[in-house]
């Protein structure tokens, strides 16, 4: 998943740098793409000739049956809270960099192969020193690190601090991602763990 962030954002910086309108194209194409991957090699993906209005009911009934649960109820609210926070971060960046006239489409592209790469770098080493964190320092740390994040935007737009801030929102994500992954994992019941997937999803 981070080496699809951190080469989709430097592809789009090389179309940037010939027209704005070959990144949508770009987009589209690689949307395709991976809808045909997924078609022809993940078989599992299919549904089944026979009965399919009954599983995709039967599949909506299980996550109306997950957001029942009141553990999983309760983390919902903070999960969806973090997730705002840092999808701030990377909606204003662009517009804030723009605006500044700090960074270019294309080195905004750049900026955000950065962030990328950091997560190819560094999420198995970050995961494995918080694995004997509790839950509650991890959540704590991340929240602080997008906190920081936002504090280098406000105090300038200057190059330097919008790579800090991508920087923290990275190391953020990092934190925080696994972690979701484990709660779902602890929390579902062996026959209901797709549905609390969708739950944290949605």
């Amino acid at each position: 998943s981070n080496a699809g962030s951190m080469v989709g954002p430097a592809l789009g910086a090389v179309l940037a740098l010939h027209s704005l309108a070959l990144v949508f194209l770009g987009a589209a194409i690689t949307i395709l793409a991976a809808a045909a991957i997924v078609a022809v090699f993940l078989h599992e993906t299919r549904l089944p000739n026979t009965g399919a209005e009954d599983d995709e009911e039967e599949s909506l009934f299980a996550l109306a049956a997950a957001f029942r649960d009141s553990r999983l109820a309760g983390l919902l609210l903070p999960i969806a809270l973090l997730e705002i926070a840092a999808s701030w971060i990377q909606s204003i960046t662009p517009l804030y960099a723009d605006a500044a006239g700090t960074l270019t489409a294309a080195g905004i592209g750049v900026l955000f192969t950065y962030e990328g790469a950091l997560g190819v770098l560094l999420q198995l080493p970050v995961t494995e020193a918080t694995e004997r964190m509790s839950g509650f320092r991890i959540v704590l740390w991340s929240g602080i690190t997008q906190a920081l994040g936002f504090a280098c935007l406000l105090a300038s737009p200057a190059l330097a601090a919008l790579v800090a801030a991508v920087t923290l929102l990275a190391l953020s994500g990092m934190l925080a991602r696994p972690l979701v992954q484990a709660i779902v994992t602890e929390l579902a019941p062996r026959t209901a763990q797709a549905a609390y997937q969708a739950a944290f999803s949605v």
